[in-house]
């Protein structure tokens, strides 16, 4: 029987260091645990303060993509209207080319009219002129006056002369 206690010893020495083996291995899970857990707030701590930066910048980039959204929406109207005053005024442009071109013809068709009937006019001048016979200047005029007044008064004097 005595080899029965040593068998009953033995098995609470085993008992008693398989407890002591787990304790120590619980304690030594706990102690992962508990720098794990440290280690685990660090981490978090750090995805944290990440967290809060990037969600600033994003704020940030999301701002600054709204105003240049409203800008570009700004720039695009004023485009716009300027593009359609642009238009209005290269229509009006062409249609006073159009204007112009028009009376540039009519004034180069009334000057070719005009240059016909100038040309009708000095061949007709010229006919009368070829009919009236040539044409006496002024100073023959008046030296042939006072040779016909010398002559009248010649013969005035004659008569006078007769009748006396």
């Amino acid at each position: 029987d005595g080899g029965d206690d040593d068998d009953g010893a033995s098995l609470v020495q085993e008992d008693m260091g398989e407890s002591m083996a787990s304790a120590a291995r619980a304690q030594q899970k706990t102690q992962a645990q508990a720098a794990l857990s440290g280690a685990g707030k660090s981490i978090i701590g750090l995805l944290e303060v990440v967290e809060s930066d990037f969600a600033t910048e994003l704020t940030e980039i999301q701002t600054t993509e709204q105003a240049a959204v409203e800008e570009h929406a700004k720039l695009t109207q004023a485009n716009k209207i300027t593009s359609a005053q642009h238009e209005v005024q290269v229509k009006n442009k062409n249609d006073e080319v159009t204007k112009l071109r028009k009376s540039a013809a009519e004034i180069t068709s009334d000057r070719t009219e005009s240059s016909q009937e100038l040309d009708a006019i000095n061949e007709y001048d010229k006919q009368l002129q070829s009919q009236c016979g040539p044409k006496e200047t002024y100073a023959d005029r008046v030296a042939r006056r006072k040779q016909e007044m010398e002559g009248l008064q010649e013969a005035l004097r004659e008569l006078e002369s007769a009748n006396r």
